[in-house]
């Protein structure tokens, strides 16, 4: 009718879930398996297995990072090898023409001129280490950052330029 003269609460078990009926003009039944407590469990299970990757998704790519910079650092030091080197080189160069004209004029000695021969090699030799070192240097900035790959290696394209 009208009004709502009276209702029905029943409480009944079946299985493992507890089924409540509430009876008064209308119907609600709802089914509360394990009174809610499996779901807030599986909720909290996976917000905690979300957080684990979450966490290892941090960890790696704060190595990454690392592995980056310290790549990019390393080229930046081999760049300066270069310039060093060079600058080696041509003073090793010129003590080779003095020690040559000091030889030519009298004034210098055989032992001299292969000191310096000797010394303008050996600058030539370091020069052509650090110039390796510098490749090897990019080539492992490039692996860390991912640039790369089979299809990179294998295109005739020119190499990347770090400035």
């Amino acid at each position: 009718g009208d009004s709502l003269a009276g209702g029905l609460i029943s409480t009944g078990s079946s299985g493992a879930s507890i089924s409540n009926t509430f009876t008064a003009g209308f119907v609600l039944n709802w089914l509360l398996p394990g009174m809610g407590v499996v779901d807030i469990g599986n909720g909290l299970a996976l917000r905690e297995q979300a957080r684990k990757v979450t966490l290892k998704a941090n960890e790696t790519l704060l190595r990454i990072l690392e592995e980056v910079r310290s790549s990019y650092l390393e080229v930046l030091t081999t760049k300066e090898e270069i310039t060093v080197t060079h600058s080696a080189v041509t003073s090793a160069r010129e003590e080779l023409r003095i020690a040559d004209l000091r030889v030519k004029y009298g004034v210098g000695t055989n032992l001299e001129l292969l000191s310096a021969q000797k010394d303008y090699f050996d600058a030539l030799s370091r020069q052509a280490e650090a110039i390796v070192n510098y490749r090897k240097s990019q080539a492992r900035l490039l692996r860390d950052t991912g640039t790369i790959s089979i299809a990179s290696l294998t295109t005739d394209r020119r190499p990347l330029r770090i400035k």
